[in-house]
């Protein structure tokens, strides 16, 4: 039998241990010791001997994983990207008031979609924009990314950003989006103790933090 995360389920490993995000339920989670063991056996392809099978049914009635005979298995299914290695900290440029504006609204409107959507909406909504709008290869993108990275720098004069850090990322993307700049949305997670960030990326820059920051997560998500 093979198996396979039920839909709108993520995980990562973190400190060697599975991390699980529920995009239907907006929470992360783990799994007790026992439990954790049997997945990790799932994942890696290891056979199950007589004492995980309580803990099979255990994963089985969580509706954490569901039998499929066509899956593939267990392998994390979020893209993967560059290691961070450097951020626009020196980077950054004047911003115009137009785009400082910008990026008030749409911090704003993206406090708003959170308290009325749910994450795997919020997933949907960003491919969906993204899809419509064409990438602008002028080869002026690194000076628009960074005029707005300054300008989200000065909205903080506005808005707060302790615990704000989804809210601010998704603004950023959505600023992107609409000047036709690729990025990623990234969530990520630490294990022991557990703690959740996210922040945007291109390549192997963070764009809206630092690398000291973002390193010591893992990402669970990609956008």
């Amino acid at each position: 039998m093979t198996y396979r995360l039920r839909n709108n389920l993520l995980y990562c490993i973190a400190g060697g241990n599975p991390v699980f995000l529920d995009m239907g339920d907006d929470r992360y989670f783990g799994l007790p010791a026992k439990a954790n063991a049997t997945f990790q056996k799932l994942v890696n392809g290891n056979p199950l001997v007589a004492g995980d099978e309580d803990q099979l049914r255990i994963l089985l009635s969580r509706h954490i994983i569901v039998p499929d005979q066509e899956a593939a298995g267990l392998i994390p299914k979020n893209a993967v990207l560059p290691r961070v290695c450097r951020d626009l900290t020196l980077q950054r440029r004047r911003a115009t008031i137009t785009i400082c504006a910008r990026a008030v609204a749409a911090e704003l409107l993206s406090a708003r979609m959170l308290r009325r959507r749910q994450l795997c909406e919020v997933k949907q909504s960003i491919e969906t924009r993204r899809s419509l709008i064409p990438i602008d290869r002028s080869g002026t993108t690194e000076n628009c990314v960074g005029e707005i990275a300054e300008a989200f720098e000065w909205s903080r004069l506005i808005f707060s950003s302790k615990d704000r850090c989804l809210v601010r990322s998704l603004a950023f993307v959505s600023v992107c989006i609409d000047l036709r700049q690729h990025v990623s949305l990234v969530l990520g997670v630490t294990a022991s103790p557990f703690s959740a960030h996210c922040w945007v990326q291109r390549d192997d820059c963070v764009l809206n933090d630092t690398v000291e920051r973002v390193r010591p997560f893992t990402p669970i998500l990609v956008i």
